[in-house]
């Protein structure tokens, strides 16, 4: 008789650490007869169910791999069942590969039949009464963009903070460029809500099997939009504060490379469409770039000291002098910027020892 043990923890309590430390140990647990399914669905359930719900099977010796996985995967699919026929209109099962984080969205974008499209990680989760008050206003909503602060809470701390988007228009239709001049920051992933139609007709595609997808999801649509609402109230609740999230220092360089393959596609994505976008939408991705320039040469300076790190600043430089020459420019206008696009050892150097210095001043 085979044996399944399954783990069930309120939400946001350390699940999440438990399912990543079995997702690295696979192959281990393989040889001791366990098996940890790698299955991701379009809302996350199988690795971030809102219960905190996943499954571990001990399979039987003498099935292979994919017997047991393919034994785990309909045992997820019978408890997803209970969500399709109590929802039997709203919720849709759909069967994938994991492709990562921006499969799941490029998938969403094809299934999706309702008006608007919103993306919940499947780590975070939704404020339930301010969220069915906005679904209720979509329902009278002709808009492409619709922005919301969110709350970002802070796991281990238990600390929330409100990332607001002041804006002198609350709840008003207006078009994208007056309210792009009042942002005081970029948008990211967990403020906006496009409208399906515009996804689907400009064949917007992000990249898959890749972290940091999310700044593609905020920027490739911006230039197809034209009508934009901000609202005060925040709908989504964005959890920081793990060692396991790809967020997390140690992870970020970890995952250093993915990292370049999304900040070359921007910069590939601002040569195509500048010329065609209006000037307001050109300074905003611009502005959008540089501050995602600037994070990956931050992540570069906490890389050991040495040819990689200062290769790969090298590179960026290098590309955005060639192919997005006015961002390039505007560099050296950027508090801690200027030093790094020199590109010699001397400026990397000293940069790299201005930033140990005060992290070590910092504590």
């Amino acid at each position: 008789m085979s044996t399944v043990y399954i783990s069930i923890g309120t939400p946001k309590t350390g699940t999440t650490a438990l399912q990543t430390f079995l997702r690295e140990n696979e192959n281990e647990l393989n040889k001791q007869g366990y098996c940890y399914p790698m299955l991701e669905l379009g809302i996350a359930p199988y690795y971030a169910d809102r219960n905190g719900q996943f499954l571990v099977y001990k399979s039987r010796s003498e099935e292979n791999k994919a017997e047991r996985e393919a034994r785990v995967r309909n045992m997820a699919y019978q408890q997803l069942q209970k969500y399709i026929e109590k929802y039997p209109d709203t919720v849709r099962l759909v069967r994938k590969e994991n492709g990562g984080h921006g499969s799941v969205i490029n998938r969403g974008i094809k299934e999706a039949n309702g008006k608007y499209f919103k993306v919940v990680d499947g780590d975070d989760w939704v404020i339930t009464d301010n969220f069915v008050s906005f679904v209720l206003k979509l329902k009278q909503l002709e808009v492409d963009l619709i922005i919301n602060p969110f709350v970002e809470y802070n796991i281990e701390k238990k600390v929330s903070k409100i990332i607001s988007y002041p804006s002198g228009y609350y709840g008003e239709i207006k078009e994208i460029d007056k309210i792009l001049n009042t942002l005081e920051q970029t948008l990211q992933l967990h403020a906006v809500t496009y409208r399906t139609s515009l996804l689907k007709s400009k064949q917007i595609v992000f990249q898959e099997n890749c972290y940091y997808e999310d700044i593609e999801y905020v920027l490739y649509p911006l230039p197809y939009i034209s009508t934009v609402i901000v609202y005060k109230e925040p709908i989504y609740m964005y959890r920081v504060g793990t060692q396991t999230q790809s967020m997390n220092i140690k992870n970020r360089i970890k995952n250093v490379e993915m990292m370049c393959i999304i900040l070359t596609n921007i910069i590939h994505f601002y040569q195509a469409v500048y010329m065609e976008v209006s000037l307001i939408k050109k300074e905003y991705m611009v502005k959008f770039i540089l501050g995602i320039v600037k994070d990956y040469f931050w992540i570069c300076l906490h890389m050991p000291l040495g040819k990689e790190a200062k290769e790969r600043i090298c590179y960026i430089n290098l590309k955005l002098k060639k192919e997005a020459n006015e961002i390039y420019k505007k560099m050296a206008r950027v508090p801690g910027m200027s030093l790094l696009k020199i590109n010699t050892w001397g400026s990397y150097w000293l940069a790299h020892t201005l930033l140990k210095a005060k992290r070590r001043c910092m504590g």
